[in-house]
């Protein structure tokens, strides 16, 4: 386990986020693996000065939509996207416009995209949102991130 700034250096004794190694699984080990917490790692020096412990666990980090001073993160997204039938998503953010690359299923309807766009709408204001059913999702840190804000990459 380590702990590592937005930079990806380490930090100790202060929070940062947490990566995990692990190499006892043979045939894919995970090298550095971002948990997705956030936490404080110290030395244990009543053990050793080499030992590291976790201190304090803070919580998950978590993506989100900032549109005129408003944000919903990604949890309120996926309750929301949960509602219909779509085997996968992803939001992507430029400024004050939202792509929703959405892969539907068969019993998504233009009913289920109104839903979707007036609740945005509701939470986050005036917002350009684009809808797109053929998507080339953006793959990021060879992980499916559900929220992309283009300001990152």
């Amino acid at each position: 386990m380590e702990s590592v700034d937005s930079a990806g250096k380490h930090v100790l004794n202060s929070p940062g986020s947490l990566l995990a190694t692990s190499l006892h699984n043979f045939a894919f080990p995970f090298i550095r693996y971002d948990t997705g917490d956030v936490g404080i790692i110290s030395r244990d020096s009543a053990v050793s000065e080499n030992r590291m412990i976790l201190k304090n666990l803070l919580g998950r980090s978590t993506d989100f939509i900032e549109v005129n001073n408003r944000i919903i993160g990604s949890p309120v997204l996926t309750v929301l996207m949960g509602k219909f039938d779509i085997k996968r998503y992803q939001i992507v953010q430029s400024k004050n416009k939202l792509k929703f690359l959405i892969n539907k299923g068969a019993s998504f309807t233009e009913a289920d995209e109104k839903f979707i766009l007036t609740s945005i709408i509701e939470h986050l204001g005036n917002v350009e949102i684009e809808f797109d059913y053929k998507p080339q999702f953006i793959e990021t840190k060879n992980k499916h991130k559900f929220i992309v804000n283009l300001k990152e990459i």
